[in-house]
């Protein structure tokens, strides 16, 4: 059986006072995800709230880039909440396997 990490990050308006500050928490998620390595967890999941008010992660990618540079073997993925492209989702699939990801743009 295998154990991931996920977490919404999420602090929409609604929140009122209660609405968490977005970068001293995705400092804390950062450390929840280094803590789900060390404990065993096999995996490590984060949402991509573009264009939205909920959360506080519109570019999972940067985010995952530095959990990869701070962990060795935790698999990371993203949860997409909106429709993203193709290659958007493929790039950071890759992540998965911690492939290279190269990014070509198609000729016209």
């Amino acid at each position: 059986m295998h154990f991931g990490y996920f977490t919404l990050t999420d602090t929409p308006p609604a929140y009122g006072a209660g609405r968490r500050n977005p970068q001293q928490f995705l400092r804390e998620v950062l450390q929840e995800a280094l803590l789900a390595e060390e404990l065993g967890f096999n995996s490590v999941w984060v949402p991509e709230h573009h264009f939205g008010l909920f959360g506080c992660l519109p570019t999972p990618a940067v985010f995952l880039a530095h959990v990869a540079a701070k962990t060795t073997r935790i698999k990371l993925d993203v949860h997409f909440i909106s429709s993203l492209p193709v290659i958007l989702r493929s790039a950071c699939k890759a992540w998965v396997d911690r492939e290279p990801v190269q990014i070509v743009a198609a000729e016209d």
